[in-house]
């Protein structure tokens, strides 16, 4: 009698078995077709930062034009243009310099300053040395831009903007967009 038994209950688990995973692989097609049926999400709104009064976003601009649109800040824009307000963001000055070591080798290295700005301008400790130092062959990166749209009568809305890249050039060929080429 156990004889027989051991594979009546052999394949009693057997078939409980094949049945949870049959009823697993259900569950994951149903779950899978949920996936599946869900639209698509907007993307987040990102808005883009310029530089001062001009429509440049980031890449080569020349010493000088730099000088000039970072004295005026940075602004932002949304979808409609209505301008957007800069609560702060992060300044980082990478600085090429050639240092000699003791062996007496020159070697190009980056000294790196980085500050948290409030509101849309450079804080004054920055202002009191960058427009000295800023030279062809450095970099700024503005990111961590913080954003807010105030709408009269409405709770106001915190984005976070598009950082951007200047890449210091020695000579006057990189022109800014002016607000009249939006």
């Amino acid at each position: 009698m156990r004889k027989q038994t051991l594979p009546l209950i052999g394949t009693f688990f057997l078939m409980v078995f094949c049945v949870s995973l049959w009823a697993q692989q259900k569950k994951g097609a149903k779950q899978a077709d949920k996936a599946t049926s869900k639209p698509a999400k907007k993307p987040a709104f990102v808005p883009v930062v310029n530089l001062g009064n001009s429509a440049y976003n980031g890449g080569p601009i020349s010493v000088s034009l730099f000088d000039s649109l970072l004295r005026q800040g940075i602004q932002s824009r949304d979808q409609e243009g209505n301008v957007l307000s800069v609560i702060g963001f992060n300044f980082m000055y990478f600085d090429r310099q050639v240092y000699e070591d003791s062996a007496g080798d020159l070697h190009m290295m980056v000294d790196l300053s980085k500050e948290y700005c409030p509101g849309p301008n450079v804080t004054p400790n920055v202002a009191a040395s960058i427009y000295d130092r800023i030279k062809g062959g450095d970099t700024v990166i503005i990111d961590q831009v913080l954003l807010t749209k105030n709408r009269p009568g409405q709770k106001a809305d915190t984005f976070l903007g598009k950082g951007l890249k200047c890449v210091l050039t020695k000579n006057a060929h990189t022109k800014a967009k002016q607000p009249s080429d939006y």
